[in-house]
């Protein structure tokens, strides 16, 4: 997972000269910066970095929860989401992906949900929500540390936000075929102005993802 078309981000590999992962303490930052030179970053024009359990870890039915801390700055896109399978197949579980599209208010206090069986937006059986959550005194949502969990077994899938339930689906037959490998990841811009905007000069560098600490629970 180098890059995705649509995408400005190269994911970079620490083993091969380019580290975009920095530690304080217990936090683990992904740093997303402009690349110095697309020629090693497939003409990406940042450089990322993305967490992933693939190839060493996998889980069916459980829970699955993330604390971390977005930024908002144009073009960043950190997500927190699941796959089934091979690197790159579908089906998909996005447990929070937190969009920086054209509309400020959605930019500024909502995140995604979904769960796709093909690379397509439009399955039926799996739409994408947005998810407006309770804030508290914070005025967005990137202001400080939040906790995204998903919940799934064999009848439900339930989304929660700092511990709260803000989606529940029945569980799709398609979500049931195998394990899911976790994957953490701050990718920059989108071909789509709906989902996230291009980077600009405004765009911090870098555009941080901060984790706390990612936690997942069997039930089998």
């Amino acid at each position: 997972m180098r890059f995705y078309p649509g995408s400005y981000e190269y994911n970079a590999d620490p083993d091969h000269g380019q580290n975009p992962f920095s530690r304080s303490g217990s936090i683990l930052t992904i740093n997303a910066r402009p690349s110095t030179d697309t020629t090693l970053t497939g003409g990406q024009t940042w450089v990322s970095g993305m967490l992933t359990t693939f190839g060493f870890f996998k889980q069916w039915y459980g829970l699955w929860e993330v604390r971390m801390r977005s930024v908002n700055s144009r073009g960043s896109l950190p997500a927190f989401w699941m796959l089934m399978g091979e690197q790159d197949a579908f089906p998909e579980i996005d447990i929070a992906e937190i969009g920086n599209g054209a509309n400020a208010d959605e930019r500024l206090r909502s995140f995604w949900t979904a769960q796709h069986h093909t690379s397509s937006l439009d399955d039926t059986w799996a739409p994408t929500q947005r998810i407006f959550p309770a804030l508290g005194s914070d005025t967005n949502i990137h202001q400080s540390f939040h906790t995204y969990s998903f919940y799934f077994d064999e009848q439900i899938c339930v989304w929660y936000f700092d511990g709260k339930p803000v989606r529940q689906i029945p569980t799709p037959d398609k979500l049931r075929w195998a394990p899911y490998y976790l994957i953490i990841s701050n990718s920059i811009g989108s071909d789509d102005p709906a989902w996230g905007l291009p980077p600009d000069g405004t765009t911090l560098n870098p555009t941080t993802l901060e984790i706390d600490w990612v936690r997942v629970w069997s039930i089998w």
